[in-house]
């Protein structure tokens, strides 16, 4: 009955947004990360299940979303992506807690930056170009803004998506839920896997100034910092790779929205170095990350890109 169940919701991928065959990626996910915890950790923590048991409850119910609405279920799918990010980003940081702390990579990142840049921070090789030009505060507030816009962008792109195609198109859509999900469960499997800090924790003595920002950047400066659920968020960027992602899907519909797209994908990119929070082969090894997620979505949901009419 259950093995039936899981089925239909797989093959159900036009009716369901390809909810069904990304929660099964999700619980993959999630059943790896409890038994790395249970097996190699000695922690049973049932809390890291809670998205297999939920996407597993969504699969059992596949018949009561195929007769839903199409708004209502891209907005089931939203509310889906919604919970996952930030609970599985959190789980994390407790998996590194039950740890005590992962052997961390930082300083191999750190020597890369010296390797490529020539400093030990690119951080500091910023601020030594930008940092103290009369616009710098302006500067480092846009960039701080910008930072955050990560939390909407993947949002922003699917309802744009969304609102473009035809009734019978909707269901194009799931290509792209897909591929975001495909990005973060892999994003987060690798946190675990390489654990890096950052600069702004691993070698605070480098900085030797504070950031020129505004009063209000500054205060979601310090409210990152102080709500940062887990310390070892930073390779691949996930900023930097979703920014990609989005960007490349804006691309390939051939919108218009691309070029708003890429105006933010250069401002996080120069963010995550500027502000401290990525060595900069966290960047570059997103862009390896974003294409293979956009190409492993063509097999899970497979169908084609909408593209707007010129």
């Amino acid at each position: 009955m259950f093995e039936y169940k899981l089925q239909e919701s797989w093959q159900n991928y036009r009716y369901d947004f390809g909810l069904g065959r990304n929660c099964l990626f999700v619980s993959f996910f999630n059943l790896f990360i409890f038994l790395y915890s249970l097996i190699y950790l000695g922690s049973f923590r049932l809390l890291l299940l809670l998205p297999f048991i939920l996407s597993m409850s969504l699969a059992l119910f596949n018949k009561s979303i195929k007769e839903l609405s199409l708004t209502k279920t891209f907005i089931l799918n939203i509310l889906f992506l919604a919970f996952i990010i930030p609970f599985n980003y959190s789980l994390t940081g407790i998996v590194d807690s039950d740890a005590h702390a992962l052997i961390r990579y930082d300083e191999f990142f750190a020597r890369v930056d010296v390797i490529l840049l020539g400093a030990t921070s690119s951080a500091n090789l910023f601020y030594e170009n930008f940092g103290k030009a009369f616009y710098s505060k302006a500067l480092y507030s846009w960039l701080q803004i910008s930072y955050l816009s990560f939390y909407i962008f993947p949002f922003y792109l699917g309802i744009v998506y969304y609102l473009k195609l035809e009734n019978r198109s909707k269901f194009l859509i799931g290509r792209l839920l897909s591929s975001i999900t495909i990005f973060f469960s892999i994003n987060y499997f690798l946190y675990l896997v390489v654990p890096v800090t950052g600069p702004q924790y691993f070698m605070p003595s480098e900085f030797q100034f504070d950031l020129p920002l505004y009063d209000f950047a500054a205060y979601i400066n310090s409210s990152i910092r102080a709500g940062q659920p887990t310390y070892i968020d930073c390779f691949p960027s996930g900023h930097m790779g979703v920014s990609l992602l989005c960007t490349l899907w804006f691309a390939r519909m051939k919108s218009r929205h691309f070029f708003v797209s890429l105006f933010l994908t250069v401002s996080i990119g120069v963010a995550t170095i500027a502000l401290r929070y990525h060595y900069l082969l966290d960047l570059i090894s997103a862009v390896p990350l974003v294409l293979f997620c956009y190409k492993v979505s063509t097999q899970v949901i497979p169908v084609p890109v909408f593209r707007r009419r010129r």
